[in-house]
C-alpha cells in the first residue's frame, strides 16, 4: 500500500516558488523549444521566452513578423506545437 506524504506550504513560499527565477527559466526553455519546433516546420521565425509575472512565471511563444503571423493564422502552427516543448 502506498503511503502519501503531505506537505504544508505557506503562501509566501508558494509565491516564491511559482514566481522564482528557476520557474521562469524552466518555462522559458519549454517555450523556446516549442518556438524552435514551429520555426523548423514552417520556415518562418517564432520566438519563445519566459518571464516573471506579478503572481507566477509564464512561458510565452509568439510570432516575430508578418510571415509567421500569416503562417500561424493559416495552419494553427503554435497550437500544434504545444506538445513539442
Amino acid at each position: 500500500m502506498a503511503s502519501w506524504l503531505r506537505v504544508k506550504m505557506n503562501s509566501a513560499g508558494a509565491a516564491r516558488l511559482l514566481n522564482g527565477d528557476e520557474a521562469a527559466a524552466w518555462l522559458g526553455g519549454i517555450a523556446e523549444r516549442m518556438a524552435a519546433a514551429a520555426s523548423s516546420e514552417s520556415g518562418t521565425t517564432y520566438r519563445g521566452d519566459g518571464q516573471k509575472g506579478r503572481r507566477r512565471a509564464r512561458g510565452l511563444v509568439g510570432t516575430t513578423d508578418f510571415e509567421s503571423r500569416l503562417d500561424n493564422a493559416r495552419t494553427n502552427r503554435l497550437l500544434k506545437s504545444l506538445g513539442r516543448g
